[in-house]
């Protein structure tokens, strides 16, 4: 073979080679991808429907976002406004507990029983990851509706002492919470980050989602 044969046959096979690579990568890659677009489809999913659960069943005056640098600060979500990002959200509760039985008045008013917290907490074993945890409140000390009665005995005490809180979801990196008086909606709005190496994905939800009157 010539010197000249020998440089057509590389460069032909270079050629090949870089046509092969170019469509390989991407088929190698698309198992992690769609890896990575379910995992953040599955976590926002199922933790935004708990929270459309608990939205349900809690009135336009029940529901507060918050910081959750100790000591909070809790607000009512302005109406009309675009969703505030939230590091925890504060959903009051006609039960008691996730699973206790609703406690309606003969006339259909909830009974406030309590309050569901949920807040992005940093992964004890991912500095990276944040999660979405959950704990239940009952009532500490007579029911009041007011952002600095549930900053201070209701956030700050759960977010403070709470070593084990029940994880919703991992890797939820952002939370927003508006409120539409026009229509009887919270809006929410979860986004979650999943990193499956070497790619990542980024998915959000947005849900309206009606109050009782």
């Amino acid at each position: 073979m010539t010197l000249a044969e020998l440089m057509t046959v590389m460069v032909i096979f270079g050629l090949i080679s870089t046509v092969v690579a170019a469509v390989i990568g991407p088929m190698l890659r698309a198992p992690n991808q769609e890896q990575a677009k379910v995992d953040t489809i599955q976590a926002v999913a199922k933790a935004l429907y708990l929270m459309q659960r608990d939205v349900r069943q809690t009135t336009k005056g029940g529901v507060y976002y918050c910081t959750n640098v100790v000591p909070t600060t809790c607000t009512a979500p302005a109406v009309g406004a675009t969703p505030a990002p939230a590091q925890t959200l504060v959903i009051t509760s006609p039960r008691i507990g996730p699973s206790g039985a609703l406690n309606i008045s003969s006339s259909g008013a909830a009974l406030q029983q309590g309050y569901n917290v949920y807040w992005l907490q940093q992964n004890p074993n991912n500095a990276n990851e944040t999660d979405l945890v959950y704990s239940f409140v009952a009532n500490p000390a007579g029911w009041q509706d007011q952002g600095l009665y549930i900053s201070q005995h209701v956030v700050d005490p759960t977010i403070g002492s709470s070593t084990n809180p029940q994880i919703v979801v991992e890797s939820v990196t952002a939370m927003n919470v508006g409120l539409n008086v026009s229509t009887n909606d919270v809006e929410l709005s979860l986004t979650a980050t999943s990193n499956d190496e070497p790619d990542t994905n980024e998915s959000s939800f947005v849900a309206d989602t009606t109050y009782r009157n």
